[in-house]
């Protein structure tokens, strides 16, 4: 496969000069008639007397303007800008931390709505707050690390790279028995860079959001706090295994089967009518199928879900379900293999597809309600749940900001407990205690979500934390002032149920969710539906993002190959086209049919009479100059060979001149010399498309062997990436990564383009 790679890419070098050699080619054909007949010498009229004139036309420019155009990126003066720091009354310095950022509006330098995002690190309120414990900060560049000043205590230590600030230790500075503290104001200056290259824990954004307006943030538990490994996949599909040989009486061949997380993953839409597998593109197109785990090729694609008469699917009918979470692999993975026994062991006996799949499904959803998974992991939590010591620091840090805090969780109280235990480092049984329900102002455990974002009538309990038992909870006393709101939490601040209302009640935040941040996992249980209906912000926890950004970062040559590859297969559909259209003008004059006079700019291969047209149209803004049209005009034509003609020289263009002085033999020859041209690129443009075929397989397949890109199908954004960009904010790998900046920090989003902005050239990707 190598050798195939690096053929192509050598071979796709030369196009451009075999370009130029097409089009000089062409174009002395078809103007040959103004000095002898084609019939002389064709071969030695088809040769260039030079191609140093010849500049091939770039596709990515906007309109007919098919020439080169380099555009200059000119970046701003940059300006320094100082952040002062005060030390408190046992010190009158100050630590100067310089940084460089963009101009703002006030410099009349242009810039952008003058907010100004300094690097993780250098924000005066994190500076603030290292100086009231530590003093000021004493830098050393060479080794990436903040110091603190000496004193008799250790000093506490602040590494820092791409992924954020890591606080090794921090001790308060007790100046009252360390005496006056050694140091001196440090001055830290570090450049802003002109380009961020992301890393695995950045928090990505989709829409802009400006954190120090949330009042209250709220957390799912389950793939959001508490991230599981395949220990915990396996605990269901062992326990729907044995389901459905002993309650609902499947073949006992099932109990053979092995789990493979590999198989499917998240973003994947199941047929269960069909028992297929769907990689769907944001247009709604079909790319990817599978039948159980068996590939069904285009004919059979297309047959299924290409060849609609009536309607396209939406992939939202009853019959399809979409993998939303990774708790749905279990499900996925058991049913495709549910489906190749079906189709192999016809002497076996099987419910259709779609009664298959829910019987599936019933039977993993009460693995996790009976206490087949739940009960399991409370006896050892570390072998199903990954550790991560930072998130009490960062559910710490939205308090201490004056967020109010809230758990959100579809799982109940017991399992609930067991967890969040081990989350705020209580691994043992022993050591279980209440102290975790001190980082959260509200906790609602068994929520039935999605129903509790948008069915308005569900009864609220209180849940007692002693034995899990439950009272009504009676909201309708509470008259919603934070008095009356704090007496009524008092009584216990953790319930079941309920509802969306009761949630905003107790947040004060009745009539504005966009004032809430819900961060969670699931596509349409946590993210749509509260984005939807509601109004609120959205982060979703995306763990495949972490892996997705380290591939992308591995394969930026082989992604830049395949953009310059299929930048040269623009190339050949531009070549193919101009051929095309020079062939149906021949035709269109061998017909000898009488054409009018203002089409005369057409035959010589002119956009002119658009332009002429748009410029007369009252509706269109008068942004062309006529020095540009009559520029543009000239570049069109040097391109075909031929200087423009002159204004009273309309009639002399090139196919006219053909078809009334040369005979019929020369148009043919003519003619049978495009055809053949035609036909060698078409076999050229197959070609490339199935190495561009093979390199882009290859690429897709190094984040997943069947599915390749989770945003990505094709070259297209998925389904999955469109509803992450629809109803997601912010999109993040762990949870924990919020915890990397301040709880005050405003996320912005990159300007969003259409194919008509793209006006820069992208041969040198």
């Amino acid at each position: 496969m190598a050798t195939t790679l690096e053929s192509s890419c050598a071979k796709s070098s030369s196009i451009p000069s075999r370009i130029r050699s097409l089009f000089w080619g062409c174009s002395l054909l078809l103007t040959a008639g103004r000095s002898a007949p084609l019939s002389a010498s064709p071969q030695r009229q088809l040769e260039p007397a030079s191609h140093s004139a010849f500049q091939f036309p770039s596709r990515r420019l906007l309109g007919s303007q098919r020439h080169k155009r380099s555009v200059d990126l000119v970046r701003p003066p940059r300006r320094r800008v100082a952040a002062t720091v005060r030390l408190g009354e046992a010190d009158t310095d100050a630590a100067t931390a310089a940084v460089e950022a963009p101009p703002s509006e006030s410099d009349n330098t242009g810039g952008d709505d003058g907010d100004e995002d300094l690097p993780v690190g250098s924000s005066v309120s994190d500076a603030s707050v290292v100086s009231s414990l530590v003093g000021p900060l004493q830098s050393n560049p060479a080794e990436g690390v903040f110091l603190a000043p000496r004193t008799s205590h250790s000093p506490p230590i602040y590494k820092f790279d791409e992924d954020g600030i890591d606080v090794v230790t921090l001790d308060r500075v007790d100046l009252q028995r360390s005496g006056e503290p050694q140091w001196k104001a440090a001055t830290t200056e570090t450049e802003v860079p002109h380009h961020r290259t992301s890393g695995n824990k950045d928090i990505f954004c989709n829409r802009e959001l400006e954190m120090r307006k949330i009042r209250a943030v709220g957390f799912d538990m389950d793939f959001t706090l508490a991230q599981y490994n395949v220990a915990f996949d396996l605990l269901g599909y062992r326990g729907a295994q044995e389901k459905l040989v002993y309650k609902y009486g499947y073949p006992k061949e099932i109990l053979a089967f092995q789990y493979n997380p590999a198989l499917f993953r998240r973003g994947v839409v199941i047929d269960k009518a069909r028992g297929n597998f769907l990689k769907v593109d944001r247009h709604k197109y079909v790319k990817t199928v599978f039948h159980g785990t068996r590939m069904l090729n285009s004919e059979q694609k297309r047959t299924l879900y290409l060849e609609y008469f009536d309607r396209m699917p939406s992939f939202s009918e009853k019959h399809y379900v979409a993998i939303d979470t990774l708790f749905q692999l279990v499900d996925a993975c058991l049913f495709a293999q549910l489906v190749d026994l079906k189709d192999t062991r016809p002497d076996l006996s099987f419910p259709p597809y779609s009664q298959m799949f829910d019987e599936v499904h019933h039977c993993v959803d009460m693995c996790h309600r009976d206490g087949t998974i739940k009960e399991t992991v409370a006896q050892d939590p570390a072998r199903y749940v990954f550790p991560d010591l930072n998130i009490v620091p960062m559910i710490q840090r939205y308090r201490a900001s004056g967020k109010k805090v809230f758990l959100l969780t579809n799982s109940h109280w017991d399992y609930t407990h067991v967890a969040m235990n081990f989350i705020v480092g209580n691994n043992y049984e022993e050591e279980r205690g209440l102290d975790w329900l001190e980082l959260f102002d509200i906790v609602i455990v068994g929520s039935g979500k999605p129903n509790f974002l948008n069915d308005p009538n569900l009864q609220l309990f209180r849940v007692n934390t002693t034995d899990g038992s439950l009272a009504n909870a009676d909201l309708t006393i509470v008259d919603g002032d934070e008095d009356s709101i704090q007496r009524f939490l008092q009584k216990g601040h953790v319930f079941q149920g309920g509802n969306w209302k009761h949630l905003h009640k107790l947040l004060r935040v009745e009539s504005r969710g966009s004032e809430i941040l819900y961060v969670g996992d699931h596509m349409y249980s946590d993210i749509l539906q509260g984005k939807r209906n509601l109004g609120w912000r959205t982060c979703q926890i995306v763990p495949e993002l972490a892996y997705e950004v380290k591939i992308l970062q591995q394969e930026k040559d082989l992604a830049g190959t395949i953009q310059r590859m299929r930048n040269e297969m623009q190339d050949i559909d531009v070549v193919l086209d101009d051929l095309k259209m020079q062939l149906v003008s021949l035709r269109t004059t061998r017909m000898r049919t009488p054409r009018p006079p203002h089409t005369h700019a057409l035959a010589q291969g002119s956009d002119e009479h658009l332009d002429l047209d748009l410029d007369a149209d009252p509706r269109m803004p008068h942004v062309v100059a006529h020095a540009d049209h009559t520029h543009t005009h000239h570049q069109v034509n040097n391109y075909h060979g031929h200087d423009a003609p002159a204004d009273g020289d309309a009639d002399e263009s090139p196919l006219l001149h053909l078809r009334h002085e040369h005979e019929d033999e020369n148009l043919a020859r003519a003619e049978q010399i495009l055809v053949e041209q035609i036909h060698r690129w078409e076999a050229e443009q197959q070609d490339h498309k199935l190495k561009l075929k093979e390199m882009n397989w290859l690429y897709h397949s190094r984040f997943h062997p069947i599915w390749g890109q989770l945003f990505k199908a094709g070259y297209q954004d998925s389904r999955f990436a469109k509803q992450v960009q629809d109803y997601s904010c912010i999109y993040t790998s762990r949870v924990s990564n919020l915890g990397l900046v301040s709880p005050e920090r405003g996320f912005r989003t990159v300007r969003e383009t259409m194919p008509h902005d793209a006006t820069l050239d992208m041969d040198e990707m």
